[in-house]
């Protein structure tokens, strides 16, 4: 009984640790065909920050503004999209 009850609450806690959302300060770095299938997931709010004609400035990061805002689920597209 004592084996069993042991048993039960190991596998509870393997499943507890294993089931974790990734840390709120992440940002997710999606390809085209990993977006596309977020896309039709749930609904999305997509920011477009810059056009291929821009530069990056160094220090800036949309992505950490946005999660400082208090958005939890935040990805970055790299590579772009298929036109």
């Amino acid at each position: 009984m004592k084996k069993t009850v042991l048993l039960i609450g190991l596998v509870l806690l393997a499943v507890a640790f294993f089931n974790q959302p990734p840390p709120v300060n992440q940002v997710i770095q999606l390809n085209p065909q990993e977006f596309s299938v977020k896309m039709k997931q749930k609904p999305v709010f997509v920011v477009d920050v810059h056009t291929p004609e821009q530069t990056h400035i160094p220090g800036t990061s949309a992505a950490q503004t946005i999660i400082k805002l208090g958005y939890t689920e935040v990805y970055d597209l790299k590579g772009g999209t298929p036109h």
